[in-house]
């Protein structure tokens, strides 16, 4: 349970790091348009 949890929260960090340049390359297909915007949006104005 505890190596679950662990998997979790690393792969959060890792689409938190990774998430905008991948989006960037390619439009994601499996989030809705406007929350794949704001996080473009998001992570170009910061």
């Amino acid at each position: 349970m505890v190596e679950v949890v662990i998997a979790i929260a690393i792969g959060l960090i890792i689409l938190t790091v990774l998430g905008p340049p991948i989006m960037n390359i390619s439009p994601s297909s499996f989030l809705p348009a406007d929350l794949t915007g704001g996080l473009l949006k998001d992570a170009t104005t910061s």
